[in-house]
This record gives structure tokens, C-alpha cells and sequence, in this order.
């Protein structure tokens, strides 16, 4: 009876893991072409490649509230697709990066969820080899303000159940590129 309670436990632990929601990450692919510089032009710059940055903290960020949660690939699909359009500034000044965030959150077959904006931001000498690292700072900063946003919108909650619920078609996580274009192309409103 105790394996029998040990193999009933474990089969509904993976039901409810088949429950909640998968997400992909989707970046767009002119992001990866363009690293930020940051610094001042007539003493000391460096680029950065901010795209792979913030793209490695939404998933690490979105890890603990979906089931599984990965980098959108060519026909990979998923039942929640995040679109993650960062930016990058360095204020030499006050030696810090600011990671700015744009995080559009789509049903798998392209409808629009929610769309939600942080700032976050880490101190940082522009001359550190631990660069990388303070720009991911800055970028975990703004994810996790958009984690507390999308916790808190339960409408976004209620319609992922929904259409789980009704098992909708799930679309190669591209689609949003081609059904997520806004009418005004400004990244920011800061």
C-alpha cells in the first residue's frame, strides 16, 4: 500500500505540472545584430551584448511560474510566448546600467495578453570585467518588476486557464512578430 500511495502521489504531482502553462521566450532576431556601446564616446566605450543578457534573466525570472519555459526557436511553440524587447544605458556619472524592459505576453497562437514595462538598475564600472554580470543585474532588477505586474494582473492569469481550458492551437512562437506589431513603433514612454 505504500507503493501504491508513493505512485499516486507522483501521478498527481505530473498532472498538475501538465497544467500549468509552458512560455518561450521570443526575441527579435534584429536585437541579436545590434550589442549596445556604452560609455563615453571620446574616452572609453565597450560593447555589450544586451539582447543575450535580458534574454537569459526573463528565463531565468519566468522559470519559477511556468512549467517550462525556454528560448523560442524556429518551430518551437509553446502555450504562452513572452516577447522581450530590452534596452540598454549607461550613465558614466553615476556608474550605473539601466535595463530597460518591454515584455509583450501572448497566447501560443499570437493573441495578445498583456504588455507590461520596468526600469531596472546596478552600479558598475564601465572598466570591469565583471560587466556582463552587473548589466544582468540590472536586467533581473526589471524582471522581477515585471514578474510582481504579472502576478497581479489576474485577468492574464484567468484567460492563459481559458485557453489552456479550451485547448487551443499552439502557433510556432514567431507568429508574434507577425500578429504582436504595434500601431506606434516607440520602444519607451519613460
Amino acid at each position: 500500500s505504500t507503493i501504491f500511495a508513493v505512485l499516486l502521489s507522483v501521478f498527481s504531482l505530473n498532472g498538475a505540472w501538465a497544467a500549468e502553462p509552458s512560455l518561450l521566450v521570443y526575441m527579435s532576431p534584429e536585437q541579436y545584430r545590434h550589442p549596445t556601446v556604452v560609455g563615453i564616446s571620446s574616452l572609453y566605450t565597450r560593447w555589450v551584448e544586451h539582447t543575450v543578457i535580458a534574454e537569459d534573466s526573463a528565463i531565468r525570472a519566468l522559470a519559477g511560474h511556468f512549467s517550462a519555459v525556454g528560448a523560442c526557436e524556429v518551430g518551437k511553440s509553446a502555450d504562452v510566448i513572452a516577447w522581450v524587447k530590452p534596452r540598454l544605458v549607461y550613465n558614466p556619472v553615476s556608474s550605473t546600467y539601466y535595463a530597460k524592459l518591454k515584455v509583450q505576453f501572448h497566447l501560443g497562437d499570437g493573441r495578445s495578453l498583456a504588455s507590461y514595462k520596468a526600469e531596472g538598475l546596478h552600479g558598475g564600472a564601465l572598466t570591469s570585467s565583471f560587466v556582463d554580470s552587473e548589466v544582468g543585474l540590472a536586467f533581473d532588477d526589471a524582471m522581477r518588476q515585471i514578474i510582481a505586474q504579472l502576478q497581479a494582473d489576474v485577468s492574464v492569469q484567468a484567460n492563459i486557464k481559458k485557453a489552456i481550458a479550451a485547448d487551443f492551437t499552439r502557433s510556432p512562437c514567431g507568429i508574434v512578430a507577425v500578429l504582436g506589431r504595434e500601431s506606434n513603433p516607440s520602444f519607451f514612454e519613460f
